[in-house]
């Protein structure tokens, strides 16, 4: 919903993602934008919409969809990527989190794992935490908080 961003912490500096609009169409279906701004100055696009599968995702480069999150997890459940560049596994439905902002618990946790090597710049493999009603809140690699949500807002909600 337009209006709604999540601010993170990642490394020396963080990025802030903001849902900037809810009408783009894309291959015949209506998806939000997501703007990321990064500290750094960099930023990037994506686009999401819910299905009946879960949250979507809209890959830019290959038109197709890929699921962000399923509609109903289930410990094992495992997906690609659009493109077969990344395979994901819920690794659990139920996990506890505490970070610099405090403990989370009923995590959704998806285990992500390139295998392409398409995204040079990323880690080969994440384990993202989710949680209900906010979305992802912090991402580890090899056991060490390398990302986490330090604020955010839904909507026009105060």
């Amino acid at each position: 919903m337009p209006g709604t961003y999540f601010e993170y912490k990642l490394g020396n500096g963080g990025f802030t993602d903001k849902i900037v609009s809810s009408d783009h169409n894309k291959s015949g279906r209506n998806y939000n934008m997501r703007v990321r701004y990064y500290s750094w100055g960099a930023t990037d696009t994506a686009y999401f919409r819910l299905a009946e599968a879960g949250l979507m995702a809209y890959d830019q480069e290959t038109g197709g969809e890929t699921i962000d999150i399923p509609a109903n997890p289930t410990t094992g459940f495992t997906w690609m990527e659009s493109d077969n560049s990344w395979k994901y596994v819920i690794k659990a439905t139920d996990a506890e989190l505490t970070t610099p902002q405090g403990m989370y618990k009923n995590l959704l946790i998806i285990q992500a794992t390139q295998l392409t090597g398409r995204d040079k710049e990323k880690m080969s493999q994440y384990h993202n935490y989710y949680a209900p009603g906010i979305g992802f809140v912090a991402s580890m690699i090899e056991g060490q908080l390398v990302c986490y949500l330090t604020e955010h807002k839904i909507g026009d909600k105060e």
